[in-house]
């Protein structure tokens, strides 16, 4: 029993290092446990009084994010409540760790869940869909719970730092005269046009201008 007792207080003890009461900057040990990597550099912002952690790799190009659900998803509740995650995302976004830092959930049901974390792993929670995971069998409410949070949480978080929507109409990128919807729908007669590089890729990403080489090709003699 006192083992056990002694388990628990550690586990409790180990999350509170990582988030207390409001997000407050984490330390160099916090971070290397969230995300297993010992390669970023870290540095707190705050973008309209919501405070998360920004991760840098080693060419100061930014890496990920580590942000408090709290901030974006408290009306969300398992079976007894909300449920407080610190989320470590990469920097599209793609959900790479979390931890949940406070619940009322029954500890038996949480622990299956996070037993298979596995299933959340991967994905783009900056967009929907995450909310949808299929629940874990006898922890449906809690399982529910985690996924509608990540969910809601992940798409308010992108929003903040100004992610670009994968919906962004092609009218809107930045064009040539007459816009890349022109071009793609409007060729120019007689001969292929340059585009953009980064515009192209945007295009063919959001499924609005084929990747075939022969799309723009000289037409034929």
């Amino acid at each position: 029993m006192i083992r056990k007792i002694t388990l628990i207080c550690g586990m409790v003890c180990a999350m509170a290092t990582l988030l207390p009461a409001e997000m407050k900057p984490l330390s160099t040990d916090d971070v290397h446990k969230i995300t297993g990597s010992k390669s970023f550099t870290s540095a707190t912002r705050t973008v309209d009084g919501k405070t998360f952690c920004e991760l840098k790799d080693k060419d100061g190009k930014i890496a990920g994010y580590i942000f408090d659900t709290g901030d974006f998803a408290s009306d969300i509740k398992g079976f007894n409540g909300p449920i407080r995650m610190l989320v470590y995302v990469s920097a599209a976004g793609m959900l790479r760790n979390f931890q949940v830092i406070k619940s009322s959930e029954t500890p038996q049901y949480l622990n299956k869940v996070m037993q298979q974390k596995s299933r959340y792993m991967d994905k783009d929670i900056f967009q929907p869909g995450i909310g949808d995971t299929e629940a874990v069998t006898g922890a449906t409410y809690s399982s529910k719970g985690i996924a509608k949070t990540l969910e809601k949480a992940g798409a308010a978080f992108g929003k903040l730092i100004g992610t670009p929507s994968k919906q962004t109409p092609v009218a809107d990128l930045p064009s040539t005269p007459g816009g890349d919807a022109a071009a793609v729908n409007n060729p120019p007669p007689g001969g292929s046009r340059d585009i953009d590089a980064k515009q192209y890729a945007s295009l063919i990403k959001q499924k609005r201008l084929s990747d075939k080489p022969a799309m723009y090709a000289e037409p034929a003699k």
